[in-house]
């Protein structure tokens, strides 16, 4: 088995990281491996002594220069990006090779979790720290409508060592309309996860974790403090506005254990205004992403891995391949032997090679492609939009989505991707650039031509985050997603080129496992040069054969009570025991057959082990109580036919052809039964003139009887 850990670019990224600790002796060690970099640089502190830096099988330039920096790095890639003074921060201190006095590898002053960079004339590469054993990597994810605080804290510590140093790294931002940044707040780990389901909630989190039970703070030793008293063991926050102001800190802190009895993991992360909890959110262990491809076929077989343990850590590439081949290439599409080559490897954010196109080289003239699929998901749900436009400018063409779901306890668990091609239907050569394309709020009304998708409402903004024309293009970006309306994707993404060809595009966003789902709204695009003008619309739908969506109908009474989509979200998946968000795009309609009832159509969504559409129907038989004011009351809707919105002028079309039909057919029948009528008249008459010349040879035969029968029966036989 051969083992790889890619990471290209210039602005190269590695690890430092504690590997072993004693009583006296802590040892760190930035380790390299690249294409343009390979080797280690290694720590060495024993006591309060002088920290010693060696050099292990590490290829640089002679001119080179080490230096620490105060962020850590995040793969999140491009990787000649995330290297930049902007990403990891200020230097904090040079470093001399052999001893250097001004270190210390531990404690609040300690390099743990910071950056390693190395400086040369054509660039520099640089490293994040972490534990070269495992590491523990916590998180609590901020974005909810009120107060409007969005961003991350991470939490960093080497496993199962809950008294060594935990590195806590905040990026905080203000996404609502406030015009001054927030001040003075404080930052705590709360007893108890919330026992809401509401984002941001601090309904029933209990006390600040305090259960060594101390009654001071000394910021200066950390020991004496609440375990969860972040702001007193480190510093009071303060929440920029968004490109103003310093949203991203970090600090050791040298009590915060994640792991052992005394964990704050799975807990609450609570930032408080004046004393009292204003924001929530639980504290969760990042998921470790992973994808495969697997092969068999003549001459090469076996699987190709990628895992990352989180967004601080780089792709590891485990290959283990039976036969030859000469080079392996992720490719920016998948299966798409024409694209351009992924150069950096993350399976996070824009540039994630999940879903992607993995190309192996078998000879210089011989290539096999394969899709990187994620391994092991507990959902994998599909979706699709159709442009399907019959003007003679209209579009046509497909966005398919997917996104997958590892394990929904943990943070950043999903993973998503979408592959876009649209063109023109009377000229496909024909490209027009840069469409903005955006989630919107509704699904597609009756003006999908004309003055165009109106219907579909502005851009899906759930989390209210605020928009105003002087800052919101400047501050949403790829790099930024949390400061964008969930629904703005070219903003996220990227602009889309119509007629371009196919385009994928991955995100670390969770479009479909949430109560923020986008299945029944609408994609609109939007015309040429990020013009405002909406050029075309269509409804988001599960993928036709999708096995993760159940579609279901439910009969009930017409109330007020009844007519609340959300209740009826909570009420069925508590009877049914699972998560809200799991019944999705309820929508209801007034029986036409009865006033009095309305018809609910929704839908399930199955995981890897579930049969949701079993399990409902056995509800409605069984215990149909369960559904409460829900409980099916009415009797299935009259069977009709109904004009879907939007396609009148296709149905009156089909109609008109249909009368025409009709009538040809009645024509034909009547000119039938004339002609048969005139064939019937014909057949009488001449049977009239047969009947009448019988009748007159047999008159005669009686007039001049035969004297010899067998003689008339001769001329008759003759005359015959």
């Amino acid at each position: 088995m051969i083992f790889y850990n890619l990471m290209f670019s210039w602005c190269l990224c590695s690890i430092l990281g504690v590997y072993s600790i004693d009583a006296q002796t802590i040892h760190l060690v930035a380790e390299f491996n690249s294409l343009y970099v390979n080797g280690s640089v290694l720590f060495t502190q024993t006591g309060d002594g002088n920290v010693e830096v060696s050099i292990k099988k590490l290829n640089f330039p002679k001119a080179a220069f080490f230096s620490i920096h105060e962020f850590p790095v995040k793969y999140n890639g491009p990787m000649s990006e995330i290297c930049k003074t902007e990403k990891i921060g200020k230097i904090l201190s040079n470093v001399s090779v052999v001893k250097d006095a001004n270190l210390s590898l531990s404690g609040q002053d300690g390099i743990f979790g910071r950056s390693l960079a190395i400086y040369a004339q054509n660039g520099k590469a640089c490293a994040t720290i972490k534990s070269n054993a495992p590491t523990t990597e916590n998180v609590g994810v901020f974005r909810a409508v009120s107060p409007g605080i969005a961003g991350t804290v991470v939490l960093r510590q080497s496993a199962d060592n809950p008294d060594s140093d935990t590195a806590v790294d905040i990026n905080l931002m203000l996404v609502d309309a406030r015009s001054e940044p927030l001040r003075g707040l404080s930052l705590a780990v709360y007893k108890s996860a919330s026992t809401s389901n509401t984002e941001g909630s601090c309904e029933g989190i209990g006390e600040i974790f305090n259960p060594l039970s101390k009654t001071s703070c000394d910021k200066r030793k950390h020991s004496t403090c609440m375990i969860g008293d972040l702001s007193g063991k480190l510093a009071q926050l303060e929440i920029p506005l968004p490109g103003k102001g310093e949203s991203h800190k970090f600090y050791i802190d040298t009590n915060l254990p994640l792991s052992g009895k005394n964990s704050v993991t799975g807990r609450s992360l609570v930032i408080l205004s004046n004393g009292k909890p204003f924001i929530c959110t639980k504290i969760q262990e990042y998921q470790k992403m992973a994808a495969e491809v697997k092969l068999d076929n003549q001459g090469l077989s076996g699987i190709i891995g990628f895992t990352q343990e989180s967004l601080y850590e780089p792709v590891v590439v485990n290959v283990s391949l039976s036969g030859e081949y000469n080079r392996i290439t992720v490719y920016e599409q998948a299966l798409m032997k024409d694209s351009g080559a992924v150069d950096d490897l993350t399976m996070y954010g824009p540039n994630s090679i999940m879903f992607r196109a993995l190309a192996i080289n078998k000879t210089a003239s011989s290539q096999e492609i394969k899709q990187i699929l994620p391994k092991d998901p507990t959902y994998d749900l599909k979706a699709q939009v159709q442009f399907k436009e019959t003007t003679p400018d209209g579009l046509n063409g497909f966005i398919n989505f997917e996104q997958v779901l590892f394990n929904k306890s943990k943070a950043f668990a999903y993973s998503f991707s979408m592959v876009m091609s649209v063109w023109y239907k009377n000229n496909q050569s024909k490209i027009t650039t840069n469409h903005n394309w955006h989630v919107h709020i509704s699904h597609v009304g009756s003006d999908s031509v004309g003055k165009k998708c109106m219907s579909c409402l502005g851009h899906y903004n759930p989390y209210k985050v605020y928009v105003p024309d002087n800052d919101y293009a400047s501050t949403c970006n790829p790099s930024s997603p949390f400061r964008c309306e969930l629904g703005d994707s070219s903003s996220k993404l990227g602009t889309y080129n119509i007629g371009g060809g196919m385009k994928q595009f991955t995100e670390t966003e969770n479009y479909f496992a949430s109560w923020h789902n986008i299945i029944g709204r609408s994609i609109v695009i939007h015309v040429k040069d990020k013009g405002a003008a909406r050029l075309a619309c269509a409804d988001i739908v599960p993928l036709n054969g999708s096995s993760s969506y159940n579609m279901e109908t439910l009969n009930v009474k017409n109330t007020s009570k009844t007519r609340n989509k959300d209740n009826f979200q909570k009420v069925v998946s508590k009877a049914l025991n699972i998560e809200s968000w799991r019944v999705a795009d309820a929508k209801f309609e007034q029986m036409k057959s009865d006033k009095e009832c309305l018809t609910y159509n929704f839908l399930l969504i199955d995981d890897s082990m579930s049969d949701l559409h079993q399990s409902f129907a056995d509800l409605v038989e069984d215990n149909p109580e369960k559904l409460k004011e829900f409980v099916p009351a009415c009797g299935d809707e009259e069977k009709g036919w109904k004009i879907e919105e939007g396609h009148t002028s296709e149905i009156i079309g089909v109609v008109f052809g249909i009368i025409i039909l009709i009538v040809f057919i009645i024509c034909m029948i009547l000119w039938l039964r004339k002609r048969r009528q005139e064939h019937e008249d014909s057949s009488k008459l001449v049977e009239g003139v047969e009947s009448a010349a019988t009748n007159e040879t047999a008159a005669e035969n009686n007039d001049n009887p035969p004297s010899d029968p067998k003689q008339n029966c001769f001329k008759v036989t003759t005359s015959l």
